[in-house]
Protein backbone atom coordinates (compact mmCIF):
# COMPACT_ATOMS: atom_id res chain seq x y z
CA UNK A 1 0.00 0.00 0.00
CA UNK A 2 1.37 3.39 -0.94
CA UNK A 3 1.10 6.15 1.63
CA UNK A 4 -0.47 9.28 0.13
CA UNK A 5 0.54 12.80 1.09
CA UNK A 6 -2.87 13.69 2.48
CA UNK A 7 -4.24 15.18 -0.73
CA UNK A 8 -7.89 14.81 -1.63
CA UNK A 9 -8.93 12.76 -4.64
CA UNK A 10 -9.94 15.86 -6.55
CA UNK A 11 -6.77 17.77 -5.80
CA UNK A 12 -8.69 20.88 -4.71
CA UNK A 13 -10.02 20.21 -1.24
CA UNK A 14 -7.71 18.49 1.22
CA UNK A 15 -8.54 16.74 4.44
CA UNK A 16 -6.92 17.37 7.81
CA UNK A 17 -3.95 15.17 6.85
CA UNK A 18 -2.82 17.64 4.22
CA UNK A 19 -3.59 20.90 5.95
CA UNK A 20 -7.05 22.33 5.45
CA UNK A 21 -10.23 20.82 6.77
CA UNK A 22 -13.90 20.93 5.87
CA UNK A 23 -14.40 22.17 9.43
CA UNK A 24 -11.74 24.89 9.10
CA UNK A 25 -8.25 25.11 10.51
CA UNK A 26 -4.80 26.02 9.28
CA UNK A 27 -3.35 24.87 5.97
CA UNK A 28 -0.23 22.76 6.58
CA UNK A 29 1.82 24.58 3.95
CA UNK A 30 1.03 28.01 5.45
CA UNK A 31 0.58 27.08 9.11
CA UNK A 32 4.09 28.02 10.24
CA UNK A 33 3.65 31.69 9.42
CA UNK A 34 0.63 31.88 11.71
CA UNK A 35 2.07 29.66 14.45
CA UNK A 36 5.41 31.46 14.64
CA UNK A 37 3.79 34.90 14.64
CA UNK A 38 1.39 33.89 17.43
CA UNK A 39 4.19 32.50 19.56
CA UNK A 40 6.34 35.62 19.12
CA UNK A 41 3.44 37.95 19.90
CA UNK A 42 2.89 35.96 23.09
CA UNK A 43 6.50 36.55 24.16
CA UNK A 44 6.10 40.27 23.46
CA UNK A 45 2.87 40.38 25.49
CA UNK A 46 4.69 38.81 28.43
CA UNK A 47 7.61 41.23 28.24
CA UNK A 48 10.04 38.52 27.16
CA UNK A 49 10.78 40.19 23.82
CA UNK A 50 11.10 43.78 22.75
CA UNK A 51 8.00 45.05 20.93
CA UNK A 52 9.85 46.15 17.80
CA UNK A 53 9.66 45.04 14.18
CA UNK A 54 13.27 43.83 14.18
CA UNK A 55 12.77 41.80 17.37
CA UNK A 56 9.62 40.16 16.01
CA UNK A 57 11.37 39.38 12.72
CA UNK A 58 14.31 37.75 14.51
CA UNK A 59 11.93 35.78 16.74
CA UNK A 60 9.93 34.44 13.80
CA UNK A 61 13.11 33.44 11.96
CA UNK A 62 14.33 31.62 15.07
CA UNK A 63 11.13 29.59 15.37
CA UNK A 64 11.12 29.01 11.61
CA UNK A 65 14.56 27.43 11.93
CA UNK A 66 13.94 25.44 15.10
CA UNK A 67 10.19 24.80 15.51
CA UNK A 68 8.06 25.34 12.44
CA UNK A 69 9.59 25.97 9.02
CA UNK A 70 10.75 24.40 5.74
CA UNK A 71 13.36 22.24 7.49
CA UNK A 72 10.99 20.98 10.20
CA UNK A 73 7.72 19.02 10.07
CA UNK A 74 5.87 20.46 6.98
CA UNK A 75 7.99 18.42 4.55
CA UNK A 76 7.14 15.27 6.54
CA UNK A 77 3.43 16.09 6.26
CA UNK A 78 3.78 16.64 2.50
CA UNK A 79 5.54 13.28 2.17
CA UNK A 80 2.65 11.55 3.97
CA UNK A 81 4.73 10.56 6.99
CA UNK A 82 2.90 12.71 9.55
CA UNK A 83 -0.82 13.30 10.05
CA UNK A 84 -1.56 17.03 10.39
CA UNK A 85 -4.63 18.09 12.38
CA UNK A 86 -5.56 21.48 10.93
CA UNK A 87 -8.09 22.32 13.64
CA UNK A 88 -5.69 21.52 16.50
CA UNK A 89 -2.99 23.57 14.77
CA UNK A 90 -5.37 26.52 14.72
CA UNK A 91 -6.13 25.90 18.40
CA UNK A 92 -2.39 25.99 19.05
CA UNK A 93 -2.07 29.42 17.42
CA UNK A 94 -5.06 30.75 19.33
CA UNK A 95 -3.87 29.31 22.65
CA UNK A 96 -0.92 31.71 22.77
CA UNK A 97 -3.31 34.64 23.13
CA UNK A 98 -4.71 33.30 26.41
CA UNK A 99 -1.84 31.30 27.91
CA UNK A 100 -0.59 32.70 31.22
CA UNK A 101 2.78 34.38 31.01
CA UNK A 102 4.16 32.37 33.92
CA UNK A 103 3.85 29.29 31.64
CA UNK A 104 5.96 30.84 28.88
CA UNK A 105 8.57 28.07 28.80
CA UNK A 106 5.98 25.35 28.03
CA UNK A 107 3.83 24.94 24.92
CA UNK A 108 0.02 24.83 25.08
CA UNK A 109 -1.30 21.25 24.97
CA UNK A 110 -2.76 21.67 21.48
CA UNK A 111 0.71 22.54 20.14
CA UNK A 112 1.93 19.09 21.13
CA UNK A 113 -0.92 17.17 19.51
CA UNK A 114 -1.50 18.54 15.99
CA UNK A 115 1.06 16.08 14.53
CA UNK A 116 0.49 12.33 14.73
CA UNK A 117 2.29 9.21 13.39
CA UNK A 118 0.83 8.07 10.07
CA UNK A 119 3.08 5.45 8.47
CA UNK A 120 2.13 1.73 8.56
CA UNK A 121 4.66 -1.09 8.70
CA UNK A 122 6.78 -1.45 5.59
CA UNK A 123 6.27 2.10 4.33
CA UNK A 124 8.84 4.94 4.06
CA UNK A 125 9.68 7.08 7.08
CA UNK A 126 12.25 9.71 8.03
CA UNK A 127 14.18 11.02 11.01
CA UNK A 128 13.25 13.74 13.48
CA UNK A 129 9.62 12.89 14.26
CA UNK A 130 7.58 9.93 15.50
CA UNK A 131 6.09 8.83 12.18
CA UNK A 132 5.42 5.10 12.57
CA UNK A 133 1.89 4.12 13.55
CA UNK A 134 3.44 0.77 14.52
CA UNK A 135 7.05 -0.29 15.07
CA UNK A 136 10.02 2.04 14.65
CA UNK A 137 11.64 3.89 11.77
CA UNK A 138 14.88 2.07 11.00
CA UNK A 139 17.24 1.04 8.23
CA UNK A 140 20.65 1.89 6.77
CA UNK A 141 19.35 3.86 3.80
CA UNK A 142 17.10 6.88 3.28
CA UNK A 143 14.16 6.74 3.29
CA UNK A 144 14.00 4.22 6.11
CA UNK A 145 10.94 2.07 6.71
CA UNK A 146 8.64 1.43 9.64
CA UNK A 147 9.54 -2.02 10.93
CA UNK A 148 9.01 -4.06 14.10
CA UNK A 149 11.83 -3.56 16.57
CA UNK A 150 14.83 -5.68 15.65
CA UNK A 151 15.41 -9.07 17.27
CA UNK A 152 18.70 -10.62 18.37
CA UNK A 153 21.50 -10.31 15.78
CA UNK A 154 19.51 -8.04 13.43
CA UNK A 155 21.09 -4.81 12.14
CA UNK A 156 20.55 -1.58 14.10
CA UNK A 157 21.81 1.97 14.29
CA UNK A 158 20.64 2.81 17.84
CA UNK A 159 19.28 1.11 20.95
CA UNK A 160 15.73 2.19 20.06
CA UNK A 161 15.88 -0.08 16.98
CA UNK A 162 16.09 -3.15 19.23
CA UNK A 163 13.48 -5.02 21.21
CA UNK A 164 13.29 -4.59 24.98
CA UNK A 165 16.17 -6.38 26.70
CA UNK A 166 18.60 -5.86 23.81
CA UNK A 167 21.00 -3.07 22.93
CA UNK A 168 22.68 -2.01 19.67
CA UNK A 169 26.22 -3.35 19.81
CA UNK A 170 28.74 -1.72 17.48
CA UNK A 171 31.79 -3.73 16.38
CA UNK A 172 34.03 -0.69 16.92
CA UNK A 173 33.83 2.89 18.15
CA UNK A 174 33.72 4.24 14.59
CA UNK A 175 31.12 1.80 13.20
CA UNK A 176 27.97 3.34 11.72
CA UNK A 177 25.77 0.29 12.32
CA UNK A 178 25.70 -2.64 14.70
CA UNK A 179 23.61 -5.64 15.73
CA UNK A 180 21.01 -6.08 18.45
CA UNK A 181 22.72 -8.00 21.24
CA UNK A 182 22.10 -9.36 24.72
CA UNK A 183 23.50 -7.49 27.68
CA UNK A 184 26.43 -9.19 29.40
CA UNK A 185 25.53 -11.14 32.53
CA UNK A 186 27.47 -11.70 35.77
CA UNK A 187 31.07 -12.74 35.13
CA UNK A 188 31.07 -11.75 31.47
CA UNK A 189 33.61 -9.38 29.99
CA UNK A 190 32.71 -5.73 29.49
CA UNK A 191 34.34 -2.47 28.49
CA UNK A 192 31.85 0.08 29.77
CA UNK A 193 31.04 1.31 26.23
CA UNK A 194 28.55 0.44 23.50
CA UNK A 195 30.59 -2.65 22.57
CA UNK A 196 29.91 -4.72 25.71
CA UNK A 197 27.34 -3.55 28.22
CA UNK A 198 26.39 -5.09 31.54
CA UNK A 199 22.82 -6.06 32.39
CA UNK A 200 20.90 -3.47 34.43
CA UNK A 201 21.90 -3.72 38.08
CA UNK A 202 25.43 -4.87 37.27
CA UNK A 203 28.57 -2.75 37.12
CA UNK A 204 31.58 -3.11 34.82
CA UNK A 205 34.53 -3.32 37.20
CA UNK A 206 37.99 -4.34 36.00
CA UNK A 207 36.47 -5.43 32.66
CA UNK A 208 34.06 -7.89 34.35
CA UNK A 209 30.31 -7.49 34.97
CA UNK A 210 29.83 -7.71 38.71
CA UNK A 211 26.79 -7.66 41.00
CA UNK A 212 26.83 -4.65 43.26
CA UNK A 213 26.90 -5.58 46.97
CA UNK A 214 23.80 -5.20 49.14
CA UNK A 215 23.43 -4.03 52.74
CA UNK A 216 26.06 -5.32 55.19
CA UNK A 217 28.40 -6.46 52.41
CA UNK A 218 31.78 -4.86 51.66
CA UNK A 219 31.76 -2.05 49.10
CA UNK A 220 32.95 -3.05 45.62
CA UNK A 221 35.40 -0.44 44.36
CA UNK A 222 33.47 2.14 46.38
CA UNK A 223 30.11 1.12 44.87
CA UNK A 224 26.95 -0.48 46.31
CA UNK A 225 23.48 -1.45 45.06
CA UNK A 226 20.96 1.34 44.44
CA UNK A 227 19.20 0.81 47.78
CA UNK A 228 22.43 1.21 49.75
CA UNK A 229 25.42 3.55 49.98
CA UNK A 230 29.07 2.95 50.81
CA UNK A 231 30.01 4.00 54.34
CA UNK A 232 33.83 4.29 54.21
CA UNK A 233 34.14 4.45 58.01
CA UNK A 234 32.18 1.29 58.78
CA UNK A 235 34.82 -1.16 57.50
CA UNK A 236 38.21 -1.16 55.86
CA UNK A 237 37.32 -0.54 52.20
CA UNK A 238 33.79 0.49 53.17
CA UNK A 239 30.52 -1.26 54.05
CA UNK A 240 27.23 -1.06 52.16
CA UNK A 241 24.55 0.39 54.43
CA UNK A 242 20.81 0.83 53.77
CA UNK A 243 19.94 4.33 52.56
CA UNK A 244 18.40 6.65 55.12
CA UNK A 245 14.73 7.56 55.39
CA UNK A 246 13.11 10.98 55.66
CA UNK A 247 14.20 12.85 58.78
CA UNK A 248 17.35 10.78 59.40
CA UNK A 249 20.65 12.57 60.03
CA UNK A 250 22.96 12.71 56.99
CA UNK A 251 26.15 14.27 55.67
CA UNK A 252 26.12 13.43 51.94
CA UNK A 253 24.68 11.01 49.36
CA UNK A 254 23.03 8.73 51.92
CA UNK A 255 19.29 9.30 51.51
CA UNK A 256 16.66 7.16 49.80
CA UNK A 257 15.50 7.91 46.26
CA UNK A 258 13.38 11.07 46.17
CA UNK A 259 15.18 12.53 49.19
CA UNK A 260 18.24 14.74 49.53
CA UNK A 261 20.55 15.58 52.39
CA UNK A 262 19.30 19.07 53.20
CA UNK A 263 22.31 21.06 54.55
CA UNK A 264 20.31 23.47 56.73
CA UNK A 265 19.05 20.65 58.96
CA UNK A 266 21.56 17.93 57.96
CA UNK A 267 18.65 15.52 57.57
CA UNK A 268 17.10 13.61 54.67
CA UNK A 269 14.22 15.63 53.25
CA UNK A 270 11.95 15.39 50.19
CA UNK A 271 13.38 16.82 46.99
CA UNK A 272 10.00 17.61 45.38
CA UNK A 273 7.60 19.49 47.62
CA UNK A 274 3.93 20.48 47.72
CA UNK A 275 2.40 23.92 48.04
CA UNK A 276 2.68 25.20 51.62
CA UNK A 277 5.61 22.94 52.56
CA UNK A 278 8.69 24.27 54.31
CA UNK A 279 11.52 24.57 51.79
CA UNK A 280 15.16 25.48 51.24
CA UNK A 281 17.13 26.44 48.14
CA UNK A 282 17.97 22.87 47.08
CA UNK A 283 14.38 21.64 47.14
CA UNK A 284 11.81 22.02 44.34
CA UNK A 285 8.50 23.74 44.85
CA UNK A 286 5.53 22.99 42.51
CA UNK A 287 5.09 24.89 39.26
CA UNK A 288 3.63 28.33 39.94
CA UNK A 289 5.15 28.51 43.42
CA UNK A 290 8.55 29.48 44.79
CA UNK A 291 10.48 29.03 48.03
CA UNK A 292 9.74 32.36 49.71
CA UNK A 293 11.24 33.92 52.85
CA UNK A 294 14.06 31.41 53.20
CA UNK A 295 17.39 32.54 54.69
CA UNK A 296 20.80 30.97 55.27
CA UNK A 297 19.58 29.79 58.66
CA UNK A 298 15.80 29.40 58.30
CA UNK A 299 13.62 27.54 55.78
CA UNK A 300 10.96 29.29 53.70
CA UNK A 301 7.60 28.12 52.38
CA UNK A 302 6.42 26.98 48.94
CA UNK A 303 3.98 29.80 48.21
CA UNK A 304 2.61 31.29 44.97
CA UNK A 305 5.35 33.02 42.97
CA UNK A 306 5.46 36.79 43.36
CA UNK A 307 3.64 39.04 40.90
CA UNK A 308 4.57 42.40 39.33
CA UNK A 309 5.40 45.08 41.91
CA UNK A 310 5.90 42.70 44.84
CA UNK A 311 9.08 43.07 46.92
CA UNK A 312 11.62 40.31 46.26
CA UNK A 313 15.20 39.27 46.95
CA UNK A 314 15.90 37.16 43.82
CA UNK A 315 14.35 36.48 40.42
CA UNK A 316 13.60 32.87 41.43
CA UNK A 317 10.90 34.22 43.75
CA UNK A 318 9.02 35.93 40.89
CA UNK A 319 6.64 34.44 38.33
CA UNK A 320 8.64 32.69 35.60
CA UNK A 321 8.38 35.54 33.08
CA UNK A 322 9.41 38.23 35.58
CA UNK A 323 12.70 39.25 37.21
CA UNK A 324 13.62 40.76 40.58
CA UNK A 325 14.96 44.19 39.60
CA UNK A 326 15.92 47.33 41.49
CA UNK A 327 13.32 50.09 41.13
CA UNK A 328 13.38 53.36 43.13
CA UNK A 329 15.85 52.01 45.66
CA UNK A 330 14.03 48.70 46.28
CA UNK A 331 13.84 45.33 44.55
CA UNK A 332 10.50 44.23 43.12
CA UNK A 333 9.28 41.71 40.53
CA UNK A 334 9.19 43.46 37.15
CA UNK A 335 9.06 42.75 33.42
CA UNK A 336 12.54 41.51 32.53
CA UNK A 337 15.34 43.98 31.91
CA UNK A 338 15.82 45.54 28.46
CA UNK A 339 18.99 45.42 26.37
CA UNK A 340 21.98 47.09 28.09
CA UNK A 341 20.17 47.21 31.44
CA UNK A 342 21.94 46.04 34.61
CA UNK A 343 21.57 42.35 35.46
CA UNK A 344 22.84 39.75 37.90
CA UNK A 345 21.92 36.57 36.01
CA UNK A 346 20.47 35.81 32.57
CA UNK A 347 17.11 35.21 34.28
CA UNK A 348 16.98 39.00 34.72
CA UNK A 349 17.09 39.54 30.94
CA UNK A 350 14.60 39.02 28.13
CA UNK A 351 14.36 35.63 26.41
CA UNK A 352 16.51 36.88 23.52
CA UNK A 353 19.39 38.03 25.74
CA UNK A 354 22.04 36.86 28.21
CA UNK A 355 23.63 38.62 31.16
CA UNK A 356 27.20 39.47 30.15
CA UNK A 357 29.48 41.29 32.61
CA UNK A 358 26.52 42.77 34.48
CA UNK A 359 24.49 43.93 31.45
CA UNK A 360 21.79 42.32 29.30
CA UNK A 361 23.22 41.60 25.85
CA UNK A 362 21.10 40.47 22.88
CA UNK A 363 22.21 37.06 21.65
CA UNK A 364 23.77 37.24 18.18
CA UNK A 365 21.99 36.08 15.04
CA UNK A 366 23.44 33.78 12.34
CA UNK A 367 26.51 35.37 10.66
CA UNK A 368 27.08 37.66 13.68
CA UNK A 369 30.04 37.39 16.07
CA UNK A 370 29.49 35.28 19.20
CA UNK A 371 32.98 35.73 20.65
CA UNK A 372 31.59 37.30 23.81
CA UNK A 373 28.31 35.46 24.37
CA UNK A 374 29.56 31.99 23.27
CA UNK A 375 25.93 31.14 22.40
CA UNK A 376 23.58 32.28 19.61
CA UNK A 377 19.91 33.13 19.30
CA UNK A 378 19.77 29.94 17.24
CA UNK A 379 22.35 27.89 15.40
CA UNK A 380 25.86 27.14 16.67
CA UNK A 381 28.66 29.40 17.86
CA UNK A 382 31.74 28.17 15.99
CA UNK A 383 35.36 29.21 16.03
CA UNK A 384 36.32 30.80 12.70
CA UNK A 385 39.91 32.03 12.43
CA UNK A 386 39.17 34.42 9.55
CA UNK A 387 36.41 36.25 11.46
CA UNK A 388 37.15 39.23 13.66
CA UNK A 389 36.69 38.05 17.23
CA UNK A 390 37.29 34.41 16.31
CA UNK A 391 33.73 33.06 16.58
CA UNK A 392 30.56 33.45 14.54
CA UNK A 393 26.99 32.11 14.70
CA UNK A 394 26.33 29.63 11.92
CA UNK A 395 24.53 26.48 10.89
CA UNK A 396 24.53 23.37 13.03
CA UNK A 397 27.12 20.71 12.24
CA UNK A 398 26.50 18.46 9.26
CA UNK A 399 26.90 14.72 8.81
CA UNK A 400 30.40 13.45 9.56
CA UNK A 401 31.54 16.54 11.47
CA UNK A 402 32.99 16.21 14.96
CA UNK A 403 30.56 16.96 17.79
CA UNK A 404 30.28 16.84 21.56
CA UNK A 405 26.48 17.04 22.07
CA UNK A 406 23.30 16.19 20.13
CA UNK A 407 22.33 19.88 20.10
CA UNK A 408 25.34 20.74 17.92
CA UNK A 409 24.18 18.54 15.03
CA UNK A 410 21.66 19.42 12.34
CA UNK A 411 20.38 15.85 12.59
CA UNK A 412 19.96 16.12 16.36
CA UNK A 413 22.19 13.07 16.84
CA UNK A 414 25.84 13.09 17.92
CA UNK A 415 26.99 9.47 17.90
CA UNK A 416 30.45 8.55 19.19
CA UNK A 417 31.72 12.08 18.57
CA UNK A 418 30.35 12.40 15.01
CA UNK A 419 27.15 13.98 13.70
CA UNK A 420 24.98 11.40 11.95
CA UNK A 421 23.25 12.17 8.67
CA UNK A 422 19.58 12.98 8.99
CA UNK A 423 17.13 11.27 6.68
CA UNK A 424 14.58 13.86 5.51
CA UNK A 425 11.94 13.91 2.74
Amino acid sequence: MKVDAGRGDGGVTTNSDGGTSLDGGLVAGDACKTLNASRCQYLVRCGLLEASASSLEACQKAFEATWCGPLTWPSHVAAGALRFDAVKAQSCAQAFSIQACLEWDTLPDSCNTFLKPRVPLGQPCYDGYLECADGVCRGNFCPRTCQPRAVLDETCTSDTDCRTGLFCRFPSFTSASGTCSNYTTVGGTCDGTSTNRCLDGLRCINAVCRELPIAMQSCLDGACSAQTYCDPLALDGGLCVARKTEGARCVGDECESGLLCEPLSSTCQRLVLSRGDACTALQRCPTGTACLNSTSTMPGTCDPSLTVGTSCTSSNECEAHLACLEVDGGRTCQIRAATSATCTTSRDCRASANCQQGACVELPLPSESCAETKVCRWGLCREVASVDGGAVCGALLGAGQTCATHEQCASGTCDKGTCLARCVP
